[in-house]
């Protein structure tokens, strides 16, 4: 007796708190847990990138379905943060870079199922693309920056650019499961290339939703079956309008950063659809002028088109109105809109090229990423994150630099003339607005002395603790300088009232704000 009367107070607290577990994780999951297997696997969620991968890669299985997509993925989405990965996990992956490709498949297979969804009657995406497209924007992140360490590890710090679809593994996983890609053996006429420079220019349209994208730019693959089987891509560019090229010349020339490869499931159709976008772009060119670049992203005609329209416009006539994608097309961020607007964007909904990564029509063929150069394009992504943020809550306005400034108002205009206009047409086309081009210049003058700092102070930080910054750090790092310059900004108006004043303690001394003078809310 003596011995139930000890353990019986023990037995009820145990009994209470497994009776309070369901409810604990109720907020959790779709349903609560029905067994202690269940319970395990949530506290699984807690582990490092790779254990919660591993349990997403089951959860998307078990979980996972039509009728409640938005839901079920509230847990992972609240478990898989890149801001908590560490050297844990990139000691892990210099021993074991498969572990990348891992955490790809598990991405893919969240697509596929996603797209899954739309042949069940009454599916309704818009309910959960927003999650889809958050946890796909997670996990790609996270394989880019525990990537860069793979290759800090190799001893390749020159950062020679490498050609699309070249370098060692993990820069290539294809959806086949081979480590390597020929692209002249594996591509398809018809296949849609979605790609990313290592512009501030191209991380800043790849930022322009709502959600943000890895992707910037897109073009359709057309193999001439009439001329040795060659590949060439047609493309949309600002500089230069819609062009041809063979596909080689932009592998090797491109400073692309990443580039993804879709596929139309209709093999014949997408064919037709390489050919006409070919035809419809060759066609103009040859008669002497390309067609523009249509800066307003505006889909209602077709005088003028931008790259993604280029690919939608090519499958939309090649199926005569049949196929129209992307099906979630992105919508722009309010507090981006300004932004968008000096680039001459007004459409509150765009064909961004990130969005066909979505469309069920279409399936993933192969990932490349220059790992080599992969983090300085992370680096540029976190600081143009902190220029709109600082849009939008500090009242931030981009200002002409005294060079954007002569580029609007002077390029402007003598771009038109003939003598001008040959040697200034592939930087700024007579049909570029005015304000886009000093917006252009603006940005770049704005983000080099920000990422110079935080590439500096990621190094350090590599060789301090053995791993990069992870994005909350550089966030940090960011508004501890941008409140220095904002410090020496406040000095430089004081000063400035006091002709030698101004001139003694800052013209002399150096002691301008890098930024502020064209970026600032006054």
């Amino acid at each position: 007796m003596r011995e139930l009367k000890y353990k019986t107070p023990f037995m009820v607290l145990a009994l209470s708190f497994v009776l309070t577990i369901p409810l604990t994780f109720q907020s959790e999951v779709s349903r609560s847990p029905s067994s202690l297997k269940d319970i395990a696997d949530i506290f699984q969620m807690r582990g490092d990138m790779f254990d919660k991968v591993k349990y997403l890669d089951r959860y998307i299985d078990e979980e996972l379905d039509s009728s409640n997509c938005a839901k079920a993925l509230e847990l992972p989405i609240s478990r898989i943060k890149v801001e908590h990965l560490g050297i844990n996990e990139v000691s892990k992956v210099k021993k074991n870079p498969e572990l990348i490709q891992d955490i790809w498949k598990t991405r893919q297979k969240l697509l596929s199922k996603f797209k899954s969804f739309h042949s069940e009657k009454g599916f309704n995406g818009e309910s959960c693309i927003k999650q889809i497209k958050t946890l796909n924007y997670e996990l790609r992140y996270a394989e880019d920056y525990l990537g860069s360490h793979v290759f800090h590890t190799r001893q390749k710090m020159n950062k020679v650019e490498e050609p699309t679809f070249a370098g060692v593994y993990p820069n290539t996983i294809a959806s086949s499961g081979e480590k390597s890609f020929e692209w002249e053996r594996d591509l398809k006429s018809g296949d849609i290339l979605i790609t990313k420079g290592n512009f501030f220019f191209s991380g800043s349209l790849a930022k322009i939703g709502v959600q943000d994208t890895h992707f910037s730019h897109q073009g359709i693959i057309y193999k001439d079956h009439e001329r040795d089987n060659q590949f060439f891509a047609a493309e949309a560019h600002p500089e230069i309008g819609a062009t041809v090229r063979p596909l080689s010349v932009m592998n090797n020339n491109d400073r692309n950063v990443r580039t993804l490869v879709m596929r139309f499931k209709d093999e014949a159709l997408s064919d037709r659809a390489g050919k006409y976008g070919y035809d419809l772009v060759k066609k103009a060119s040859d008669s002497g002028v390309n067609i523009p670049y249509d800066f307003w992203m505006n889909f209602d005609e077709e005088e003028y088109i931008f790259c993604s329209e280029l690919v939608t416009i090519a499958f939309d006539k090649a199926s005569d109105g049949q196929v129209m994608f992307p099906m979630y097309p992105t919508e722009i961020e309010l507090k981006k809109s300004n932004f968008a607007k000096k680039l001459g964007i007004e459409s509150q909904q765009a064909l961004h090229p990130g969005d066909l990564e979505y469309d069920p029509t279409v399936e993933t063929v192969v990932e490349w990423r220059d790992y080599s150069r992969i983090m300085e394009n992370l680096v540029k992504d976190e600081i143009l994150h902190k220029l709109y943020e600082w849009m939008e809550i500090e009242g931030y306005e981009l200002k002409n630099s005294a060079i954007a400034t002569i580029h609007e108002s002077v390029t402007y205009h003598v771009r038109k003339w003939p003598v001008f206009g040959k040697i200034l047409e592939h930087e700024f086309p007579t049909h570029m607005p005015q304000e886009y081009i000093g917006t252009v210049v603006t940005l770049q003058t704005v983000g080099q002395p920000l990422l110079d700092h935080l590439m500096k102070e990621n190094e350090k930080h590599f060789k301090k603790k053995g791993r990069y910054l992870t994005r909350k750090e550089m966030h940090q790092v960011l508004e501890d300088y941008r409140e220095k310059d904002r410090k020496l900004w406040k000095r430089y108006l004081k000063a400035k009232s006091s002709p030698k004043k101004f001139r003694e303690s800052f013209r002399r001394n150096g002691n301008l704000p890098l930024f502020h003078l064209i970026f600032n809310n006054q």
